[in-house]
């Protein structure tokens, strides 16, 4: 299953916009004030909110496919006259 193109760019546009709070920070001359607090606290809330709430409720909603019986049936298909396969 492919994680949706739109939750892959906000992972990434919050990976940036937190290390580009931090660089703020080690750059700024006083403390930071303003867009670069707000920013820094809303990606830090959904990075907390991702991992600790988000990712566990996918996985008691989420269920898998069954595992196939062997590889060669998921990728080659069920061979007739096989030993140990239905027909």
């Amino acid at each position: 299953m492919r994680a949706p193109l739109p939750a892959l760019l906000l992972s990434l546009a919050l990976a940036v916009s937190l290390g580009g709070a931090a660089r703020a920070l080690e750059e700024a001359p006083e403390p930071p004030a303003g867009f670069v607090v707000t920013l820094g606290q809303l990606a830090t809330l959904y990075y907390f909110f991702h991992f600790l709430i988000l990712i566990p409720l996918l996985g008691k909603i989420e269920r898998p496919r069954p595992l196939p019986i062997s590889i060669a049936e998921a990728v080659l298909g069920p061979r007739p006259g096989v030993a140990g396969e239905d027909d």
